[in-house]
C-alpha cells in the first residue's frame, strides 16, 4: 500500500483516539436515543407483566421518563468521561477507564510500511507557491486496548438501564469507530458489579464491563530509509 498523503492515515498518532471516538460514540448515541422517546421506550421494554405494580407498558414508558430526566438534567447532566468520578458531586458519570492493550498477535502478520510524501511546513517555492514535500515511511500495525466502562448513578436500578444502553448503543454505532482505525467490531465482557468504598459515594452498586478494541496503529518515521529485515534483526540504521 502506497499514499502520498499524511491525511490518508486519520487514525495516527497516540492511542488516545480510538479511546476518545469511544467517547464520542457513546455520548452521541445516548443523545439520540433521548431524540427518540419511541425507541428508547422499545428498547427498555418489558415482554413479562409483574403480579403487583404497573403493567409492562407502564413501566416501560416510567423508565423511558427516568432515563430521558437523567441524561438531559441541566444541573447534574451525565457526563462521559475518563477516569473514576472524584467525589459524589460530579456524579452521574460513565468512566472510561483504560486497563490494558498490547500487539495484537491475531493479526501480526498485517504489519505493513508505507512510502509517503508529506509538505514540509514552512517551506513553499517562492514562484509557483507550491508546497515542498519530503519523503518520509508510515509503519502500520495492529494494537489492542481494553476500556473498563462503569455506570456511576446513584439510583441502582437506573444505573443498570443506563448500563444496558450503553452497551446496546456501542453496539448499533460501532462503525462509527472505524475512522479512528478500529477494524472489526469490539469485544465485550460483562465484569464483576463494583461496590464503591469511598465515604460519601451515594451509589450501592457499579455495573460495568470491558470492551476491547483492535485497530490500527500508525507511526511516522522522519528522514529514515526503509528499514531492511537487517535493521529490524537489530543492525543501526543510520540517519542520512
Amino acid at each position: 500500500m502506497s499514499a502520498s498523503e499524511l491525511t490518508a492515515y486519520p487514525n495516527r498518532g497516540i492511542a488516545y483516539r480510538p479511546l476518545h471516538q469511544l467517547r464520542t460514540v457513546i455520548q452521541r448515541g445516548l443523545q439520540d436515543l433521548c431524540a427518540d422517546r419511541t425507541t428508547l421506550t422499545w428498547m427498555l421494554g418489558r415482554s413479562d407483566v409483574p403480579e403487583q405494580g404497573p403493567s409492562a407498558s407502564t413501566w416501560s414508558d416510567e423508565a423511558a421518563r427516568a432515563v430521558m430526566e437523567l441524561l438531559l438534567n441541566r444541573e447534574h447532566p451525565l457526563r462521559v468521561q475518563f477516569g473514576y468520578p472524584k467525589e459524589h458531586t460530579s456524579l452521574p458519570v460513565i468512566a472510561l477507564l483504560p486497563s490494558g492493550g498490547g500487539d495484537d498477535e491475531a493479526a501480526r502478520g498485517m504489519r505493513d510500511w508505507d512510502a509517503i510524501s508529506i509538505p514540509v511546513a514552512g517551506k513553499e517555492d517562492p514562484v509557483t507557491g507550491a508546497k515542498s514535500v519530503r519523503q518520509a515511511n508510515v509503519l502500520r500495525y495492529p494494537w489492542t486496548t481494553t476500556v473498563q466502562i462503569s455506570t456511576w448513578v446513584p439510583a441502582p436500578e437506573l444505573a443498570l438501564l443506563v448500563h444496558d444502553l450503553v452497551i446496546d448503543v456501542i453496539r448499533l454505532n460501532e462503525g462509527l469507530l472505524a475512522p479512528a482505525g478500529v477494524r472489526e467490531a469490539p469485544s465485550i465482557r460483562e465484569r464483576e458489579v463494583m461496590q464503591p468504598k469511598w465515604e460519601r459515594a451515594q451509589v450501592s452498586l457499579v455495573p460495568s464491563f470491558d470492551l476491547t478494541l483492535r485497530w490500527e496503529r500508525v507511526a511516522l518515521l522522519n528522514r529514515y530509509p526503509m528499514p531492511t529485515e537487517a535493521a529490524l534483526s537489530g543492525t543501526t540504521v543510520t540517519n542520512p
